[in-house]
C-alpha cells in the first residue's frame, strides 16, 4: 500500500540525482555517462530539481483553491518521496533480490533492492541461519 495522496498532502521531497545520465545506445533499458548540460546550457541536475518544483507547486496551488486531492496528485512527479507498507511471501523478496541486485538492473531500483536487503538481513539471519 502506498500513499495515495487523497487523505494527505505531500512535502517536497524529491528523489533528485546526483546526475542525470545519457541514454544507452544500444541498451533501450539502460544508460551510460552523463549528460553535462542541456541545450540552452542549464545544469540538467538543477533544471530537474526546478522541475520538480514547479509542479509541486502547482499541485499545491490547485489544493488550496479546492480542487480535489485526487485529481490535484496527478500533477507531482513520480520523484516525490512517499510512504508504503509492502506485504509479501519470501519467494516474492528472494526474487525481487536476484533482479533487482544484479548489475545490469537500474542504478536506482538496486540501491532500493540494497536498502530493503539492509533491513531484512537482520531478521532472516537468525532464522535457522537463513541468508540472504
Amino acid at each position: 500500500n502506498e500513499a495515495s495522496g487523497r487523505y494527505v498532502e505531500f512535502e517536497p521531497e524529491f528523489y533528485v540525482p546526483d546526475v542525470i545520465r545519457i541514454q544507452s545506445k544500444d541498451n533501450k533499458q539502460g544508460s551510460d555517462g552523463k549528460l553535462v548540460f542541456l541545450p540552452n546550457g542549464e545544469d540538467p541536475v538543477k533544471y530537474y530539481e526546478d522541475s520538480c518544483m514547479r509542479q509541486y507547486k502547482d499541485y499545491v496551488y490547485m489544493v488550496q483553491a479546492g480542487a480535489a486531492k485526487e485529481q490535484c496528485r496527478n500533477l507531482l512527479p513520480q520523484c516525490i518521496y512517499t510512504q508504503c507498507i509492502w506485504t509479501c511471501s519470501l519467494q516474492t523478496l528472494l526474487y525481487f533480490f536476484h533482479q533487482r541486485l544484479k548489475s545490469d538492473a537500474q542504478f536506482e531500483i538496486r540501491q532500493y533492492g540494497l536498502a530493503v536487503h539492509g533491513l531484512m538481513k537482520p531478521i532472516l539471519t537468525p532464522l535457522n541461519g537463513f541468508m540472504i
